[in-house]
């Protein structure tokens, strides 16, 4: 019985009908991605749709993002936060990137339109790597650093 509660615990959808939850063989299955190839909709009550958001390539792993769209805009250790009752780490392209690409800041030369970002800090970061993870990285148009 544990064993079928951790299911649709973990792979479960909750439905349009609160406290409802649906168990889907297929769209169950789908992995989560911080940069998501597809989403998913509920139509006709508790029929699930899963809709491309890329161009996909024969055999490409489709995703989806357990976070709701709000939920992806938020820095790479909040959504690892909000994912640890899900028993995994991400480990999509997005949150392996040297920057957080969450966090970025216009860059301080007015004339340039590029971006520096703060670097992602990893989930094994000891105190020293986190603090210096509040440096920033050079803007990536024209290379002048975010003076604070």
């Amino acid at each position: 019985l544990s064993a079928a509660v951790a299911v649709m615990q973990f792979n479960g959808f909750e439905l349009p009908d609160p406290g409802a939850l649906g168990l889907y063989e297929r769209t169950s299955m789908i992995a989560h991605s911080c940069c998501p190839t597809a989403e998913f909709a509920f139509v006709d009550g508790d029929t699930v749709v899963v809709t491309a958001l890329t161009g996909m390539e024969a055999g490409e792993e489709v995703t989806v993002s357990y976070l709701e769209p709000a939920g992806l805009l938020q820095s790479t250790p909040l959504r690892r936060s909000r994912l640890e009752g899900w028993l995994f780490t991400c480990r999509c392209q997005r949150c392996t990137w040297p920057a957080d690409l969450a966090r970025g800041f216009c860059c301080v030369d007015p004339g340039c339109r590029g971006t520096c970002f703060i670097p992602s800090v990893r989930e094994d970061s000891d105190a020293h790597e986190a603090q210096a993870a509040l440096a920033t990285q050079p803007c990536d148009a024209c290379g002048e650093e975010l003076r604070g």
